[in-house]
């Protein structure tokens, strides 16, 4: 399906009443304003920009050292869930907006600054003193008096926090000087330098390449030692205990305005993003604002505007973009197949015009986790999981919980099909068999011999279904191609396609065959159809014989015709040659690249009765069982997935899809923790 029509909308409108056009235009929301390099900014709306951006920074530096959490992580969600509560504000213009946040700003930030500025201011003494203390204690070992060091004359004496693997340095490139050294832990040790007077410069610069610091006694802990190391832990206790009382302080504000500052943050940040994108027309009297609007949005967009300005509407054209940027493309899709626009968008969001997979990759996606990971009982799990995410999270989180959800789901019904929990079976609990019995479990608990039909059944479903999946990618390339009027890339396209569908049947009535030989005439029953094999020979031989002259001279007519590229006669040839050969061998790769489907799940199956065997021990397995469960739900869940994500990025997406869009931005201030709504239209939508 494509993406949804968007209409060039031009909104013109006196420079009065310019940030009133604003206000209503982020009432609506569902505006994307273009970006236009060169533009001069409406100084009326430059004025709003500087006063979000000036808020922005403010806040966002305060955000920062508080060391506010983003929100919680999954395993938060799974335990506790996410309360976080995200703040409302209803205003009736950008400049109500503005004010509301300088008032709640004005009121917070400046204590807050004040107390991590203490807080900060407290930290660096507390290093320091702390760092005298180490000295001290180990000058007390040393037996140095403070106050005669600093009453010598004849000599220079000083004391340094040095390095243990730099003293042996430090006495060889102080050769003359006096070092003496003493531990305080195992890396460091408070060294005692005596030198003369005319060596003091020499001393100090040797000692600060060796990573030396100088060890700076406070005037007030000068004389006895044992008597200063007192007053000094005695100092260090009192300021230890006004950072814990700091701490907490903090902490509090964390607690009670994190939130209220990070929804704040976000407004003002979303709010400068959003009007840095406005540039107008350098005209005098009139302020000119360009940009994109859903075509399904266009009379309510005309309603809000068309008493304070002149709105004009253009339709798209697909594939050209205006003033140099690219057309933004406004993805609408239903509850159940949004989550899987994460996996669409691991590729890129289609450009305006392009087909959006994302509702082709919900229904395979979930066919192909469901077959790889087929597990009644621990696709419940993971169904839980994700429900469990779904309900607690938020934002992006609660998408992707969604989508465990899906994916969840999919498992369930494939082991549900299979009959098989846990790697036990399931057969005689329901009242109906399964659709395929891929194991028996005749033999006993703990041990099952797999079904070789079935297996081989399965996989030639697998092929089938690569098959499906390719072609309509090879469907979609053809379309794309004509949409743009590339008929010689579509024509050539359309006939490869049908190549594919008679190599397939090629395939099958080889298999049914046994070989070259009988192709045409075998009586044996061909996979999947029944039907003799030579048949089904009869009719691919020859229409892919067809196909692949079709697919060597397609060009070089569709050349002469004016309808491909004019190009020299033996290239065009070669070049169809080497393209003829690289779809034979890309449709071979692409469709057995499709077996790792029952591949996996057979890979699972194994996993699962290793995993049961620890029943054979008796109650001491049942520890072994659930963590070889939990790893396996971990594991092959995770393996499962990239592999389905793999079958699409390079069997399907490759063939039509390029994902360069754009996406579209509307003026909506919402983030997890803020939700601004501006004037009377609601913009829950």
């Amino acid at each position: 399906m494509p993406v949804e029509q968007l209409l060039r909308a031009r909104v013109v409108t006196t420079r009065t009443k310019a940030e009133q056009v604003l206000d209503k235009l982020y009432s609506f929301g569902y505006f994307h304003p273009e970006e236009r390099e060169g533009g001069r900014r409406l100084d009326e709306i430059y004025r709003v920009y500087v006063k979000a951006r000036t808020l922005s920074i403010d806040i966002e530096n305060v955000t920062k050292q508080l060391e506010l959490s983003e929100g919680p992580g999954v395993i938060d969600v799974l335990l506790r869930g996410d309360d976080t509560e995200q703040l409302t504000l209803n205003v009736n213009g950008l400049s109500s907006l503005l004010s509301k946040l300088e008032t709640e700003s004005s009121e917070i930030l400046p204590r807050v600054r004040l107390l991590l500025e203490e807080r900060e201011k407290l930290r660096e003494e507390l290093n320091e003193l702390r760092s005298v203390a180490t000295g001290l204690s180990s000058t007390i070992r040393l037996k140095v008096n403070l106050k005669e060091l600093k009453e010598v004359k004849r000599f220079y004496l000083d004391l340094f926090i040095a390095p243990i693997k730099a003293v042996p340095e430090l006495t060889r490139s102080l050769e003359g000087c006096y070092v003496l050294s003493e531990a305080t832990s195992d890396r460091e040790c408070i060294v005692l330098l005596i030198a003369k007077p005319t060596e003091r410069a020499r001393v100090e610069r040797v000692a600060e390449s060796l990573g030396l610091k100088k060890l700076i006694v406070p005037e007030w802990l000068l004389g006895p030692l044992p008597e200063a190391y007192a007053r000094l832990n005695t100092k260090i206790g009192e300021l230890e205990k006004r950072l814990e009382e700091l701490e907490a302080k903090v902490t509090d504000i964390k607690a009670n305005l994190g939130d209220k500052l990070l929804a704040m943050r976000d407004a003002a940040r979303i709010l400068k993003d959003s009007l840095d994108r406005f540039l107008s027309e350098p005209l005098k009297r009139a302020a000119v604002i360009e940009g994109y609007v859903p075509v399904t949005l266009k009379d309510q967009f005309v309603r809000v505007l068309g008493d304070d300005a002149y709105v004009e509407l253009g339709e798209v054209r697909t594939g050209h973009p205006h003033n140099g940027h690219k057309v933004p493309s406004f993805l609408k899709q239903s509850r159940f197949i949004r989550p899987y626009t994460n996996v669409t968008k691991l590729q890129g969001i289609p450009g305006y015009g392009e087909i959006d997979p994302t509702p082709l990759v919900a229904i395979f996606f979930s066919i192909f986790y469901g077959i790889m990971f087929a597990d009644f009982g621990q696709g419940l799990v993971i169904l839980l999981g994700g429900l469990i995410i779904w309900r607690r999270a938020r934002d992006l989180l609660k998408t992707w919980g969604m989508l465990l959800v899906l994916l969840g789901s999919s498992a369930t019904i494939g082991g549900l099909l299979i009959q098989e929990a846990f790697g036990f079976s399931l057969s005689g609990m329901f009242p109906f068999p399964p659709v395929i019995k891929l194991l028996d479990h005749s033999q006993g608990h703990g041990s099952a011999s797999f079904n070789v039909g079935a297996v081989l059944l399965m996989f030639q479903f697998a092929l089938l279904l690569g098959f499906t999946h390719v072609t309509i990618g090879l469907i979609l390339s053809t379309y794309t191609y004509l949409k743009k009027r590339e008929f010689a890339e579509g024509i050539t396209k359309g006939i490869s396609t049908v190549m594919y569908f008679f190599g397939l049947l090629f395939g099958i009535a080889f298999v049914g065959a046994g070989g070259f030989d009988e192709i045409l005439t075998s009586n044996n029953p061909a996979p999947l159809l029944g039907v003799p094999a030579g048949q089904i020979g009869s009719i691919a031989v020859p229409a892919l014989i067809a196909c692949i002259i079709l697919l060597l001279i397609s060009k070089p007519i569709l050349m002469y015709s004016g309808i491909g590229h004019r190009e020299k006669i033996g290239s065009v040839i070669g070049a169809s040659g080497m393209e003829l050969m690289e779809n034979i061998l890309s449709f071979i790769s692409n469709t057995l690249s499709y077996l790792r489907l029952v591949i996996l799940l057979l890979v699972h199956i194994v996993l699962m009765l290793l995993v049961n065997s620890a029943l054979g021990i008796g109650i001491a397995g049942i520890p072994i069982l659930v963590i070889g469960n939990m790893g396996v739900i971990a594991l092959e869940g995770m393996v499962a997935f990239l592999q389905a994500l793999r079958l699409h990025v390079y069997e399907f997406f490759t063939k039509f899809y390029e994902g360069a869009g754009t996406p579209f931005q509307p003026l909506l201030i919402r983030s997890r923790f803020v939700n601004v709504l501006i004037g009377p239209l609601p913009q829950s939508r």
